[in-house]
């Protein structure tokens, strides 16, 4: 059963989606990201930059990282919904 957590998190069966995925799909949804958004994302969620050292790192403003991480995310968060989705409508 889907429901919310106390963060406002998507839960599936209690965990989160990122929860239902290996390291090994996850990193494919992220290589297939487009290259900006894929640049952005791992270098603010994975490598820990802030936007405004990938802004001077990439040669974009701030606000067009923070907008690609946005849109990687939103991205991400689509086609983690897809799969889990997809194995539960395999099991039925």
């Amino acid at each position: 059963m889907n429901e919310l957590n106390p963060d406002n998190q998507l839960m599936y069966n209690g965990l989160t989606p990122i929860s239902h995925l290996t390291a090994e799909e996850l990193t494919n949804l992220i290589q297939k990201l487009p290259n900006g958004y894929r640049s952005v994302f791992n270098l603010y969620a994975i490598d820990g930059y802030t936007h405004k050292e990938i802004a001077a790192k990439l040669n974009i403003s701030e606000g067009t990282s923070k907008s690609q991480y946005f849109k990687a995310r939103k991205i991400l968060q689509k086609k983690v919904e897809y799969l889990i989705n997809y194995r539960a409508y395999e099991r039925i």
